[in-house]
């Protein structure tokens, strides 16, 4: 199950303010990505006791998604569910197979020309106007 909520702090949140700190400290000693700007929409997916669920029938567009083996916050065992939920919907699915590649990564990490932005430009020029 997906849930967004926007109630109270549970102690796993907690624990993933602390590893994203700890991941955003980890790649500002490596410098920042430079080439591509590209802006993330970063939705953190948290399990509480008794929140309201997202219909992922309700999404009726096409979605591509981008993950890596060392995203902390969100595993990769959550996005093989997400991918399984979403079906056909998924038009793109890009892993990048490496466990030191982490959610801050996404947003910062200097082979991101090589890894991500060829894969990420393919997929939003399926979608671009030419008009």
């Amino acid at each position: 199950m997906w849930y967004l909520t926007k109630e109270g702090q549970t102690l796993k949140e907690k624990e993933k303010v602390v590893e994203f700190k700890r991941q955003c400290n980890h790649v500002s000693e490596r410098g920042t990505s430079t080439g591509i700007v590209v802006f993330l929409v970063l939705v953190a997916t948290i399990q509480i006791e008794d929140p309201p669920e997202y219909k992922l029938s309700n999404v009726k567009t096409d979605v591509g998604i981008f993950w890596s083996r060392g995203d902390q916050f969100v595993p990769p065992e959550n996005v093989r569910e997400l991918i399984r939920d979403l079906g056909p919907r998924v038009k793109k699915n890009h892993f990048i197979d490496d466990p030191y590649y982490t959610h801050v990564h996404f947003a910062v990490a200097l082979n991101n020309p090589e890894v991500l932005h060829k894969d990420l430009l393919e997929f939003l020029n399926r979608y671009a106007s030419t008009s």
